[in-house]
């Protein structure tokens, strides 16, 4: 005898996975194009940044911003290693090694880089923010200081640039 309910079972849940994977890469598509302007943003506003930069924390950090801006595994990183790095915050604050040549200029390039990273991974980016959220939530009620947020952002970042200083690729001009 023939299990058909299991069999029309599958494949309804073979069917649904299939439109969610589809609906899911026109999602994509469709926020990429959406981002396009802002990623040609981040682009030149970046590639300017870079000129006045004078430490090469800084420089390294804009660069990191520019090579990764449509990396879909920097939100996935992010998931995983923010709980941790909000932990390690608790205990050892990390400060920044440079001071912004021009504050404005580099908040406005980590914001459209992270505007850009969001919309290479939508799903991921969304789970980040919402760990972000929570853990704003927490740090105003139990600590009242929201700089230990700022700081474990700058951290999770600075950690992610020292892995990818091992990288010594000759960079095309």
């Amino acid at each position: 005898m023939t299990p058909w309910f299991a069999i029309s079972s599958f494949y309804h849940l073979l069917l649904w996975v299939s439109l969610s994977a589809i609906g899911y890469g026109f999602l994509l598509r469709r926020i990429a194009t959406i981002v396009q302007p802002h990623r040609l943003r981040l682009a030149e506003r970046g590639e300017k940044y870079l000129v006045i930069c004078k430490e090469p924390e800084e420089r390294a950090l804009i660069n990191f911003y520019l090579d990764n801006a449509f990396n879909p595994w920097i939100t996935i990183h992010a998931f995983f290693i923010l709980p941790i790095v909000f932990v390690q915050e608790l205990w050892r604050p990390a400060e920044l090694d440079f001071v912004p040549a021009d504050e404005d200029a580099h908040m406005s390039v980590c914001g459209l880089a992270t505007m850009s990273v969001f919309a290479a991974n939508p799903l991921f980016g969304s789970l980040v923010a919402a760990e972000l959220l929570i853990a704003t939530i927490a740090v105003a009620l139990v600590a009242g200081n929201i700089a230990l947020i700022k700081r474990a952002i700058l951290a999770m970042i600075d950690s992610k640039i020292s892995v990818r200083r091992g990288d010594r690729r000759i960079l095309a001009n």
